[in-house]
Order: structure tokens, then C-alpha cells, then sequence
């Protein structure tokens, strides 16, 4: 998948908004280095789109700006190096991949700032989640990784799950297997189900 120009000028906007030392650094980490970056579905496209839905999601509950740039980070990093659908394998390669970017692009924040953002990376990284995340913030990240129906381009992102996962999914049944989740935010829910689960409100173009 081709990655959209706009949408990464556009997240490199956010995150110098935010407060972050080195936007063009995180962009480089995950697009020219992420070892999966050209993969099908988990791909650097992926992770531009899940940082862009979660800084919505942090700004619209009204996180201070530290905790909007660590949401965002939480959920660009949170699909790195994604070599496996087992969980137990991928998580903790996404996991070590944000230590070392993050620690080395953002360097002496908060004391709990790169462990904060793991936290977050390793509670939104569980399939079919059927209870809420313990750490709040980990809330929008999850919620932002199962909102690719709602991008104009969902038709390429289904494309590409299929190809990665060897399903069938139609529009349809990523809607019908997205409202067996639970999303977990008043923002989720409000921005998502009233849009996707309401028949023919979906974007599939």
C-alpha cells in the first residue's frame, strides 16, 4: 500500500503540536526502518492512520498535551515490526521497537513517559478483547486500532488483511466481527458505532 503523503504531513503536524523533539524522526523510524513497513495490512500506512485516529480520540477527551503525544506515539509504534498474528509473538517486538525509537528520538521527559507509552502499546495489542483496559489511555489506542472502516482508503486496508490473513472479509463482516468488540471509550463508540454499525453509513470508497 502506497502511503498517503497527506496523511503523514499531516501526523508530522500533530506531533510537533504536541510537544515532541523530533516528529520527522518517528515518521523515519516507522516508515524506513520498521522492519514490517511494506507488509499488506500492519504496515507503516496502518500505524500513520492508528496514531492519527488516537490524537483525535486524546484530544477530544481533553488530555493534557504530554498525554496526547504519548497517545499518538502509543499508537504509531503499536503495530511495529509486526512478524506474527500471534500477539504473544508481535507484542513484545512492538513493544522493544518503541523503547529504543522512543527513548532515542524523545530522550529525559517525565520519568514514566516511554513506560507509559509501552503500557498503552501492550494493552491495546490483545485480539477479541473482551474487558477494558486497566490504563485509561490504553482505551483510545485500542479504540483507534479498530477504526480502519471509517479511512476513505478501507477498501485497500481490507484488501491487505485478507492478503496478510488469507480471510474473505467483505465490508460487511469486518462490521459485523468490529461490533462483536467492545470499543471502550465514550469517543469510540460515538465517533465509530453511530457511523459504521448504522446500515449504509460505513465508507467503503
Amino acid at each position: 500500500m502506497t502511503i498517503s503523503i497527506e496523511r503523514t504531513a499531516r501526523l508530522t503536524e500533530l506531533l510537533v503540536e504536541s510537544g515532541s523533539k523530533d516528529a520527522q524522526g518517528h515518521i523515519d523510524a516507522i516508515v524506513d526502518i520498521n522492519p514490517t513497513s511494506t507488509k499488506p495490512y500492519h504496515n507503516s500506512q496502518h500505524c500513520i492512520t492508528v496514531a492519527l485516529r488516537a490524537n483525535e480520540g486524546a484530544k477530544w477527551f481533553g488530555f493534557s498535551e504530554i498525554d496526547i503525544l504519548a497517545i499518538t506515539l502509543a499508537g504509531l509504534y503499536h503495530d511495529y515490526n509486526h512478524t506474527s498474528p500471534d500477539d504473544n509473538i508481535s507484542r513484545p517486538l512492538a513493544v522493544e521497537g518503541a523503547r529504543l525509537h522512543i527513548s532515542r528520538i524523545e530522550g529525559d521527559r517525565r520519568e514514566s513517559f516511554v513506560e507509559d507509552i509501552l503500557k498503552m502499546i501492550e494493552e491495546a495489542r490483545v485480539s477479541k478483547r473482551r474487558k477494558s483496559p486497566e490504563y485509561f489511555p490504553s482505551r483510545f489506542v485500542y479504540d483507534a486500532d479498530h477504526m480502519q472502516v471509517l479511512e476513505p482508503d478501507f477498501s485497500d486496508f481490507l484488501d491487505g488483511l485478507n492478503k496478510e490473513t488469507g480471510r474473505a472479509l467483505t465490508a460487511e463482516s469486518y462490521i459485523a466481527d468490529l461490533s462483536k468488540r467492545k470499543l471502550f471509550t465514550r469517543w469510540g463508540k460515538e465517533y465509530a458505532l453511530v457511523r459504521i454499525l448504522e446500515p449504509g453509513r460505513f465508507i467503503t470508497a
